[in-house]
């Protein structure tokens, strides 16, 4: 009988972890070799909303994973929004923040917000690691009206 109890914990676990497991990898262009793509590795603090003008029909739900997303290199014009960001005792959602950078091909990016730095509904400080060269850039994500995005 308690075998038989085990076994049934067991196989409930194991379906509800599939079934909860949510995709955190992302992938902008498929025909893009890998190798002339950059990987971003984001915060779950961040959300990217839109990747050179298009809109992005992703969010990452699971707040305890990071989000994987892979784009061609070169410029890309990011608009983040934050998902739950703590600056002190306030947390920030929401917003549309621009930030423009030169990813490189085969190289792996961290991007987070600076937490010690200052967010307010006009700007924040984005963080960009890339752990390929093991340097790090700060840039402003500046707010910008999301509408401006549809006459693009």
């Amino acid at each position: 009988m308690i075998l038989k109890y085990f076994i049934g914990i067991f196989v409930l676990l194991v379906f509800t972890s599939c079934g909860t497991t949510a995709e955190t990898r992302m992938v902008f262009d498929n025909t893009v070799p890998i190798e002339e793509s950059s990987n971003i590795i984001l915060n779950s603090d961040l959300v990217i909303a839109y990747y050179n003008g298009n809109f992005v029909n992703y969010r990452n739900v699971n707040m305890w994973k990071l989000t994987e997303a892979v784009i061609p290199s070169g410029e890309a014009r990011l608009i983040l929004s934050l998902n739950g960001a703590r600056s002190g005792n306030i947390i920030y959602s929401g917003g549309s923040y621009l930030v423009t950078y030169n990813f490189e091909s085969g190289h792996e990016y961290f991007l987070t917000y600076d937490s010690w730095g200052r967010i307010n509904k006009d700007q924040f400080t984005v963080v960009i690691q890339n752990r390929t060269t093991k340097t790090r850039d700060k840039l402003y994500a500046y707010h910008i009206d999301i509408t401006q995005q549809n006459n693009n």
